[in-house]
């Protein structure tokens, strides 16, 4: 500990110094004001971008300087219009007057004597200009461009109709294709390989910021521009000026008509083994408010549609087959330019079946074992969920912020789970071998069999979480200052009963070692916290703020869990089906060991500093640092009893997370970046008290006293600049990461039984990094794309064998892996070609270690093409194949092929479209990791192909007197 404290220290010291030494660059300004704001339609809240706005002397009403609000962003051919201006102004009285040929001008006070000397920005309320009566608007012409993408200072612009799509697109379509932008099946999206942390609409949160119900309702072809970049947060928003509570956003705008009056995109359609597909999307507007309601229903499990840019990867591919039934309704109501109404209900049922065969290595100092684990499950689910949020915002004085929520959902869980470890590796196990092991079928099984484990499992249960948060935020009077007040409080409550059958066998006896039904009653398990915080943000200048801050937080847990073992016949009739057993039957089998009650209290003082540094350089690069320096005192209680254990723990605990440190310098060609992050973990209370858990009999769980916290160090580097027009780009990462007495689960292994034991134990050495290099080219309809990456991975585990003493094992990780994409686009056609491979190589210092040299590679060819009488067709042809694997089966060549052929009718607004999803029934499902215990080989179950015909109908209304 000693060494981490003096590692952290000095990591600390020389942040500190160089944040002194920025201090001077910042230390001095003009004592100018800079205001700013932005000029709306009062009606439509659209940008007015040929507004003019002056400042007129208050004394002698001489003009001083005028502008317009020409956030008209020009590049090349491309002209967005946003409606915002910003003056430079000495602290005088000033009259704004604001007006634009077809609307009623304004004028207001503009007293900037009256802001405090360490006040130098102001944030204006939106401007909102009323059109004159009966007055004939001019025609704007917008002129089309066909630029993907540019910066628009540290804003990374897409025009989304620079993108060649297939017709009947959703955003995530759209989005796959953006240059440099990832998305996964999860709907993790990153730019750059920085993690998008909100997807938004038109600036608004949508759907509390689920990502998959915008990703997969809204439709491309109704995408203007998609957007990213650091959105101010609340405070900031407050003060005037960007004081680091921001977030990363993509957000989605939409065109002009899909954003007054109200649209519609449906889909339905039917395929080949019972595929079929629902969906309902609709969005209203009026000046001052956007409802949006969706309905879903289908059995694809919400994958990808065949589409132009495919980027499917069999291991990261959804498996099983999941039947979804959900719907929602979410609104956004601005009343007037200070407050915001805003929420969402929503409903979600699924119903999932899918099957997973695991086969696992455990690299073990007396020779190696290998388990066969085949598991099938069925699983319900029913969620209820509803967010709101009312705020109140005056930029300058104050704000607030009111955030309740509430969410319910009920679960029913069944799984078969049948496995065996054994001393050598066979081939082509299945779930049937294992279960007739014992009927004769091979003698050379039997010979190595270690156990054999057959159990069934059915959860019941649902939980409850409600809660809130309410901020009040205060500009202190003549200065930038900013005070926030904040108080919080949550509840959590689940009940969950579990039935469970199993029966274990040793070795050759065809006779079970141990039977048994059980039955756990997980109830009363509920979580509560409420607390308070106070943050103060002090403005030194326009570029220099420093933040403070205390919080309380009250913590209180309990969780319960009873365990009643019955007798094979005492189940009874339907026992694992969920009916519970009689009182007499299940509290006779009482299992004290293996039930346990805890309760956790923890006041929690926090402790915060930071210091946050924006400033032009050279007129043209913006620097931006923050350190950011939080403290952590914990004052913890813990009761804990299991059988004859009642222990009473208690832990006061200073926990220094020695800072995250953030350097940024950009401008709109190149842009560099370093970050580091420096934190202790504790380990959990409970895992520190000395209990015994047998109730996996193959695998004892215990704990562990003597833990210690962990330290963690990571960091990463960031170098990119555009060229060539700015459309060609080049980017270099590297990152880092060291963890010092990192937790790892060890355990011992009982050669003749197959049994661990094991519990949590800090060890060193686990650390890793990589680097990697990007490459975009774009220009005249070719798009070249390059990622290139290489990385180590040392990862440290303790095993014993026969033996409680615990041996350090070691595997290293080395890895490569390139990715490329090209396409030409040729009118309203694409074609595209593309190609990855990964190499891992493992090794270790591990004596009956195998080394590995594995390789994956994906390539594949696609087209859009747009045939004559409004027909379109979109296919794509993928080729994945794998080498190295010590499974010869894993070894394989798997060739995806999917199409899609679309007719448009009635001017676009119907189309007509069949999906063959792939049509060469060849897809697998295969997942391959290794860390210092095990190397694991996983094979999950794939959705069939299937054909499907379905339509899309869209429906736009403008009322009409909007229509100009």
């Amino acid at each position: 500990m000693a060494d981490n404290r003096l590692f952290g220290s000095r990591i600390c010291l020389h942040a500190l110094w160089l944040t002194l030494c920025c201090l001077p660059l910042l230390a001095h300004g003009a004592d100018n004001i800079f205001v700013s704001g932005y000029v709306y339609d009062n009606q439509m809240h659209m940008p007015i971008p040929s507004a003019t706005i002056a400042a007129i002397d208050a004394a002698d009403s001489t003009a001083v300087v005028s502008t317009t609000a020409n956030g008209i962003y020009q590049y090349n051919d491309y002209i967005e219009n946003t409606g915002g201006f910003a003056l430079d102004l000495p602290r005088k009285h000033y009259i704004l007057k604001v007006w634009n040929d077809g609307y009623e001008p304004q004028t207001l006070d503009l007293d900037l004597t009256k802001l405090g000397k360490r006040q130098f920005q102001l944030n204006l309320d939106p401007i909102y200009l009323k059109r004159e009566r009966s007055h004939n608007l001019n025609e704007v012409s917008v002129t089309a461009t066909k630029v993907k993408f540019y910066n628009r200072g540290d804003t990374i612009v897409y025009n989304a109709d620079a993108f060649q799509l297939a017709e009947g697109s959703m955003l995530d379509a759209l989005i796959e294709q953006l240059p440099g932008v990832t998305l996964d099946d999860n709907g993790l999206i990153k730019v750059n390989g920085r993690t998008v942390e909100s997807l938004i609409l038109n600036g608004k949160d949508f759907f509390n910021g689920n990502k998959e119900l915008m990703l997969k309702n809204i439709g491309s072809y109704m995408v203007k521009n998609v957007e990213v970049y650091d959105k101010a947060g609340f405070r900031s928003e407050i003060a005037g000026t960007d004081i680091g509570d921001g977030r990363y956003v993509m957000d989605v705008k939409l065109k002009r008509e899909y954003m007054m009056g109200i649209n519609m995109n449906t889909e339905a359609g039917y395929g080949s083994d019972n595929r079929y597909l629902g969906r309902i999307f609709a969005m209203g507007f009026t000046p001052t408010a956007q409802i949006s309601a969706f309905f879903n229903a289908n059995n694809l499990n919400e994958s990808q549609k065949p589409q132009i840019y495919s980027s499917w990867v069999p291991e990261e591919m959804p498996t099983g087959v999941t039947r979804t039934l959900s719907g929602g309704v979410d609104y956004n109501v601005t009343p007037n330019d200070r407050w915001t109404f805003r929420g969402s209900v929503s409903a979600n049922h699924t119903h999932e079946t899918d099957g997973t065969d695991i086969v696992q290595e455990n690299y073990l100092s007396g020779g190696n074992t290998y388990s066969y684990r085949f598991n099938r499950l069925d699983h319900r689910r029913l969620a209820l969920e509803t967010d709101h949020s009312v705020e109140y915002k005056r930029p300058g004085h104050y704000g607030m912020q009111l955030k309740p929520y509430f969410r319910y959902s009920r679960r029913d869980n069944r799984s078969d789970d049948v496995s065996a470890e054994l001393n050598s590796s066979f081939n082509d196990m299945t779930m049937e071998f294992i279960r007739n092991i014992y009927a004769g079928n091979s003698s050379a099984a039997i010979v190595n069999l270690i156990n054999r484990r057959i159990e069934t499992d059915r959860i019941k249960g649902h939980s409850l979480h409600t809660g809130g948060t309410l901020m009040q935020t205060f500009n202190i009077p003549r200065t930038g200052d900013l005070l926030s007040i904040e108080v919080y409080g949550g509840y959590d409550n689940r009940h969950d009963e579990r039935f469970n059958h199993f029966a274990i066998n040793f070795g050759a006896d065809p006779v079970p070692a141990d039977v048994t039904n059980r039955y756990y009653r997980n109830y009363p398990q509920f979580h509560s916290n409420i607390g308070g915080q106070a943050k103060y943000t002090l403005i030194i200048n326009r570029g220099l703020s420093f933040d403070f801050g205390y919080a309380f937080e009250h913590l209180y847990g309990r969780e319960t869990s009873s365990l009643f073992n019955l007798a094979e016949e005492g189940g009874g009739s339907g026992f694992i089906d969920g009916k519970q057993p009689s009182a007499i039957q299940y509290l006779t089998g009482f299992d004290r060991d293996n039930s346990y009650i805890s309760r956790e209290t923890t006041d929690r003082h926090k402790l915060y500093a930071g210091i946050r540094l924006n400033k032009k350089i050279n007129g043209k690069d913006n620097l931006l640092m923050q350190y950011r320096f939080p403290l952590n005192i914990d004052r913890q209680r813990l009761h804990y009893t299991r059988g004859n254990i009642d222990a009473n723990l208690t832990r006061t605990s200073a926990v220094l997370n020695f800072g995250n440190m953030y350097f940024h310098v950009s401008n709109d060609k190149r842009a560099f970046g370093l970050n580091w992050d420096l934190k202790s973990m504790k380990p959990d209370m409970v895992s520190m008290v000395g209990f015994t858990d047998a109730t996996n009999p193959l695998f004892i769980r215990k704990g562990n006293p003597d833990l210690k916290n962990a330290l963690k160090f990571d960091a990463n580097a960031y170098y990119g600049f555009s060229f060539g027009h700015k459309r060609n780009y080049l980017s270099f990462r590297v990152q880092f990461d060291l963890t010092d007495n990192a937790l790892s689960y060890g355990y011992t292994y009982d050669s003749a039984t197959g049994i661990r034991s094991g519990s949590y134990h800090n060890v060193k050495g686990n650390l890793g990094g990589n680097g990697e290099i990007r490459y975009t080219f774009d220009a005249n309809g070719f798009r070249i794309f390059n990622r290139l990456q290489g990385g180590r991975r040392t990862s440290v585990d303790l095993v014993g064998y026969d033996s409680p003493a615990l041996t350090r094992s070691k595997v290293y990780d080395l890895n490569f892996s390139d990715e490329m994409h090209f396409s030409y686009s040729f009118g309203t056609n694409k074609v595209s070609a593309s190609f990855s491979g990964t190499n891992n190589r493992y090794s270790s210092t591990l004596a009956d270690f195998t080394n590995q040299n594995t390789w994956s590679f994906r390539s594949g060819v696609s087209l859009l093409y747009n045939l004559p009488a409004n027909f379109q067709i979109s296919t794509d042809f993928t080729v994945f194949n794998r080498r190295g694997y010590t499974d010869v089966a894993l070894n394989s060549d798997n060739f995806i092929w999917n199409a899609r052929l679309t007719y448009k009718a009635l001017k676009g607004q119907l189309l007509l479209m069949l999906d063959g999803y792939d049509m060469l029934h060849d897809l697998s499902n295969v997942s391959y990791t290794m860390n210092a215990q095990a190397r694991t080989e996983t094979i999950r179950t794939v959705l069939p192909r299937y054909f499907m015909f379905h339509l899309q109908w869209r429906f736009n209304h403008i009322p009409q007197k909007k229509k100009r």
